[in-house]
């Protein structure tokens, strides 16, 4: 192939210098600088091989470019992919955040009212306390009450007894 290739670019080389030699209209009857031009077509081959390397160079270049490319949009998507699964553990978050905060709200309803019950409550147990006290302490003075009347009612007799 590359003789093939070669020799193909030596023969459109040989016509594309040939037709104009051939023709009197294009080029004047005396051409001074034919024979130096043929010392390039020796180099021709060279130049083409360099060409070939060149090209094959930015064909290997070109099929990198493309591996990276294609490695690249995988990564771009697998992040696409990583990004809406962030965005959805957010939302989840963040509606998580939000039953919390209700949660707590009432939560924080639930322990006034609590506390509210328990004030509540202490109050009537002091209240009872305080009437309990109050019951107790009657009870105590009217039994003191009743002693004394008893113990000056039999005082008074006995004084009266003495005396008379």
């Amino acid at each position: 192939m590359k003789f093939n290739l070669l020799g193909k670019t030596v023969i459109l080389l040989l016509l594309c210098i040939s037709i104009p030699l051939l023709n009197p209209h294009v080029l004047p009857r005396a051409h001074a600088g034919f024979f130096s031009n043929v010392g390039q077509l020796f180099k021709l081959p060279d130049e083409v091989d360099k060409l070939k390397e060149n090209y094959q160079q930015v064909q290997d270049s070109y099929e990198k470019v493309q591996d990276n490319y294609v490695q690249v949009q995988e990564q771009y998507s697998s992040t696409l992919a990583e990004l809406d699964q962030a965005k959805e553990t957010a939302e989840q978050f963040r509606q998580d955040q939000l039953r919390l905060v209700e949660e707590n709200r009432k939560l924080a309803e639930q322990n006034k009212e609590l506390a509210a019950s328990v004030d509540y409550l202490k109050k009537s147990e002091q209240q009872k306390i305080r009437s309990y006290n109050q019951l107790r302490s009657g009870i105590v003075a009217f039994v003191g009450i009743v002693l004394l009347l008893f113990f000056s009612g039999r005082l008074l007799r006995l004084v009266i007894r003495r005396r008379a």
